[in-house]
């Protein structure tokens, strides 16, 4: 158990996960504001939503709807 580090105790909730979340999706605004539209900060918008959504921290519509609205303002081609 002590080689395997069973021992530890990792404090994990749904409370730090979600605003680990939320902190995240603030920061990845941030950067697209700033003008960093990359593929990898699409892919990462479009899995955090996803995490989001199925933790209840919003619906999937809503989740959608807001990565179609990101894709429009930030990543045109």
């Amino acid at each position: 158990m002590w080689m395997s580090g069973g021992h530890k105790v990792h404090e994990h909730s749904i409370e730090k996960s979600a605003q680990e979340m939320k902190h995240r999706l603030a920061l990845i605004e941030g950067e697209l504001e700033a003008g960093n539209n990359s593929e990898l900060l699409k892919k990462e918008l479009h899995a955090l939503l996803h995490r989001m959504a199925h933790t209840g921290l919003i619906t999937l519509p809503n989740a959608a709807k807001y990565y179609r609205e990101m894709k429009e303002i930030y990543f045109k081609k």
